[in-house]
C-alpha cells in the first residue's frame, strides 16, 4: 500500500511570482490603493485590471483587490464595464461584508465561488474586494518552462508528482470533488441566469486548508454576463477552452455588425453550454497533464517518466479562432482513440484516458452539439462521480 504523500501548505509552496510593474502600468495603474487598504504584491493581470494582494488595515486580513482604472493613457478605459459587470453579478451572490444572499444561501455552488467582499469607487478607479483564494489549479498540477532538448528548445511540463497522487488516491476521489465542485457552480449560474464564459484551469483556485484537506474555488466573473445578455457580450475570452460554436458565433458577429446585422445565439445553446463545455475542456487539460493552449512543442517531465514531444490539443499559432475549431472538431470526433493511443496512460492522471467511465462524461460535457451537452445536473449525476 502506497504512502500518502503530502501536498506542502499553501505557503510553503514555491511562490507563483509576478513581473513588477512596467513603465506603461505604473502610468495607468499609478500607486493608489482605497482606504483602508494597503497593496502588497501584484497577485495577477488582466486584460483591463491588476489584481493585488492586500491587507485589510482594520481586520489584518490579507484579501484579494482588483483594480480598474477608469483611464487608460488619458483616455477613458473602454473596458471598464468588465468591472462593473463584475461587480453587478457579485452583488446578486453576496451582500455587504462576504454576506451570502438569502436567495442563494442554502445552494452548495455559492460556496465554490470566490466571495465577495466590497467595492469602492472614486474618480480614478473602482476596485472590487475578494477574499483570497489560494493559488490556480494550472500552476499547482504544474509549471511550464524552457529547456534545451536534442538540440532544440522547447517547453517541458513539469507535473508535481505529490499533488497528482492526491488527485489519483482512494480512485481519483479528490478528481472527482474538483468535478463536483465546479458542476455545482455551473448550476447556481444557471439557475441565476449567468454565464462565466472564461472558465479555465488559471480561473480554478485550489486552496490547501489548515486540516489537510484541499478545496475549490472560481474566481474572476469579468468577462460574465446574464445569458439573456449572451448576444451583446459575447467576446472572445481564451479561445482554446470555448466552444466551437462560441467562437463561430463571435467570428460570424464581427463580421456581419459592420453590415448592421444582428444574430441570435440564444436558440442554438442551452444557458449551460458554453461554461460545461469550458468545463469539459478543464478536465481535458488536467487529465492529459499537458495545456490546451501551448502552441510550442513541449513534453510532460515526471519524477520517472517523460513524454514525446508534442503541443496543446487545441493550440494554434497566432489563437486563430478558425483554425482553432478545426483542432477541437477533429479530437472530439476521435476522442476515445485519440485519449488512448496519443496518451501514455502512466502520464495520465489515475489512467483515466482509458477509463470508460471518464471518457462518457467528457463525451457529454464537449459533445459538438451544443444542445446535447450535459447539464450541470447530469454531471452531478453521472456515474463516474460515485467515489465512496
Amino acid at each position: 500500500m502506497k504512502q500518502q504523500q503530502q501536498v506542502q501548505p499553501q505557503n510553503e509552496r514555491k511562490s507563483i511570482t509576478q513581473p513588477p510593474l512596467s513603465e506603461e502600468e505604473r502610468v495607468i495603474y499609478g500607486n493608489r490603493q482605497p482606504k483602508g487598504y494597503k497593496k502588497l504584491s501584484i497577485l495577477g493581470r488582466g486584460g483591463c485590471a491588476l489584481v493585488w494582494l492586500a491587507i485589510d488595515e482594520t481586520s489584518q486580513i490579507q484579501v484579494a483587490l482588483k483594480q480598474f482604472p477608469k483611464f487608460s493613457n488619458g483616455q477613458p478605459n473602454a473596458n471598464l464595464d468588465s468591472g462593473y459587470r463584475e461587480l453587478q453579478i457579485n452583488k446578486g451572490y453576496f451582500n455587504a461584508g462576504g454576506q451570502i444572499s438569502d436567495k442563494f444561501s442554502s445552494h452548495p455552488g455559492i460556496q465554490v465561488l470566490c466571495r465577495f467582499l466590497d467595492s469602492y469607487e472614486d474618480k480614478q478607479d473602482l476596485w472590487l474586494v475578494f477574499e483570497l483564494c489560494g493559488k490556480p489549479l494550472s500552476k499547482q498540477l504544474y509549471e511550464v518552462k524552457g529547456e534545451f532538448f536534442k538540440g532544440e528548445r522547447i517547453y517541458s511540463v513539469v507535473h508535481d508528482d505529490a499533488l497528482f497522487f492526491r488527485f489519483e488516491e482512494s480512485n481519483c476521489k479528490l478528481f472527482k470533488i474538483l468535478i463536483e465542485r465546479l458542476a455545482q457552480a455551473l448550476q447556481l449560474l444557471q439557475v441565476s441566469g449567468n454565464v462565466h464564459s472564461d472558465l479555465k484551469s488559471e480561473n480554478i483556485m485550489l486552496i490547501n486548508k489548515n486540516d489537510g484537506e484541499i478545496d475549490f474555488k472560481i474566481i474572476d466573473l469579468g468577462s460574465g454576463f446574464p445569458f439573456a445578455k449572451i448576444n451583446d457580450y459575447l467576446e472572445t475570452t481564451t479561445p482554446e477552452y470555448l466552444p466551437p460554436e462560441i467562437l463561430e458565433f463571435i467570428e460570424q458577429k464581427q463580421s456581419l455588425s459592420s453590415q448592421g446585422q444582428q444574430l441570435d445565439i440564444t436558440k442554438r445553446i442551452h444557458p449551460w453550454s458554453l461554461d460545461v463545455w469550458s468545463m469539459g475542456a478543464i478536465l481535458l487539460e488536467t487529465v492529459i497533464g499537458f495545456p490546451l493552449w501551448l502552441s510550442y512543442k513541449g513534453r510532460i517531465l515526471k519524477s520517472t517518466i517523460s513524454s514525446t514531444v508534442q503541443q496543446g490539443l487545441f493550440a494554434v499559432q497566432g489563437r486563430v479562432p478558425k483554425k482553432i475549431i478545426l483542432k477541437q472538431q477533429a479530437f472530439l470526433k476521435s476522442l476515445r482513440p485519440t485519449l488512448r493511443k496519443s496518451f501514455p496512460r502512466e502520464l495520465c492522471l489515475g489512467g483515466l484516458n482509458q477509463n470508460e467511465q471518464f471518457i462518457d462524461l467528457l463525451s457529454g460535457m464537449m459533445d459538438l452539439n451544443p444542445l446535447n451537452r450535459l447539464s450541470p445536473k447530469e454531471i452531478l449525476s453521472h456515474p463516474f462521480l460515485k467515489y465512496d
